[in-house]
């Protein structure tokens, strides 16, 4: 799994992306913590290069992000400096995260759990380190609609390059969350984007509409909820 991360690196380094774009953008989560109060300390679990972490610090929390690739890492304190921000990075494991219980008021696992087989201890670990009614922003792949069938289809063809990923109906999720004792507050679903190739991408959200009438389909299932 982090050989896979590590790969990624190279690809994240020449990404040329504009935090204050993913701000002012349709960003479920974003929008979701712009009414939250500005105290205690954020999680950013797999930050990878540091976008969310880097949205955080603007938008005025005071965030950790925390990552198991070393190059992932030392992107994302280059992109610290770049963009003048201020959050603290540490190296480590989503399912035995090295912070001691009761640290943060939010964690922040922004398509992360799904890489990992033992989701269970992963949401687990997210409840550990939240002080009691702390807030959980999580979002994961919606299992039925066409993003599934497309990622399928990548697999079989040695397409993928995401390694290990496992997706999730809404049904599923909550359930898990509610067994590790957070309440749900609120779920969306995002539509499926353009992607790299943006021909294909409107090919799919083509084909994904009718799953989008019943209320499912689109690409990740973002989940607001607070630890009881």
């Amino acid at each position: 799994m982090e050989e896979v991360w590590d790969k990624h690196a190279e690809i994240w380094s020449e990404w040329n992306y504009s935090p204050d774009m993913i701000i002012e953008g349709n960003n479920i989560i974003l929008d979701w913590m712009r009414s939250l109060p500005k105290k205690g300390l954020v999680l950013d679990e797999g930050c990878g290069v540091g976008q969310y972490t880097i949205c955080l610090s603007k938008l005025g929390f005071k965030s950790v992000g925390i990552d198991f690739s070393t190059p992932l890492l030392k992107i994302a304190k280059k992109n610290r400096m770049k963009n003048r921000c201020d959050y603290e990075l540490a190296s480590g494991d989503i399912t035995n995260l090295p912070f001691k219980s009761s640290t943060f008021t939010i964690v922040v696992s922004a398509g992360i759990i799904e890489h990992f087989k033992n989701t269970e201890t992963a949401i687990q670990e997210c409840g550990r380190v939240l002080k009691s009614g702390g807030a959980l922003f999580i979002h994961v792949p919606q299992k039925i609609g066409v993003f599934t069938v497309n990622k399928l289809l990548q697999q079989l063809l040695g397409l993928w390059k995401e390694g290990y990923e496992k997706s999730f109906t809404p049904w599923k999720i909550k359930s898990l969350l509610i067994g590790a004792g957070f309440e749900v507050k609120s779920a969306k679903i995002n539509p499926i984007g353009e992607g790299r190739i943006p021909m294909v991408g409107k090919i799919l959200k083509t084909l994904d509409a009718p799953f989008r009438m019943v209320g499912l389909g689109g690409h990740h299932i973002h989940i607001y909820c607070i630890k009881k």
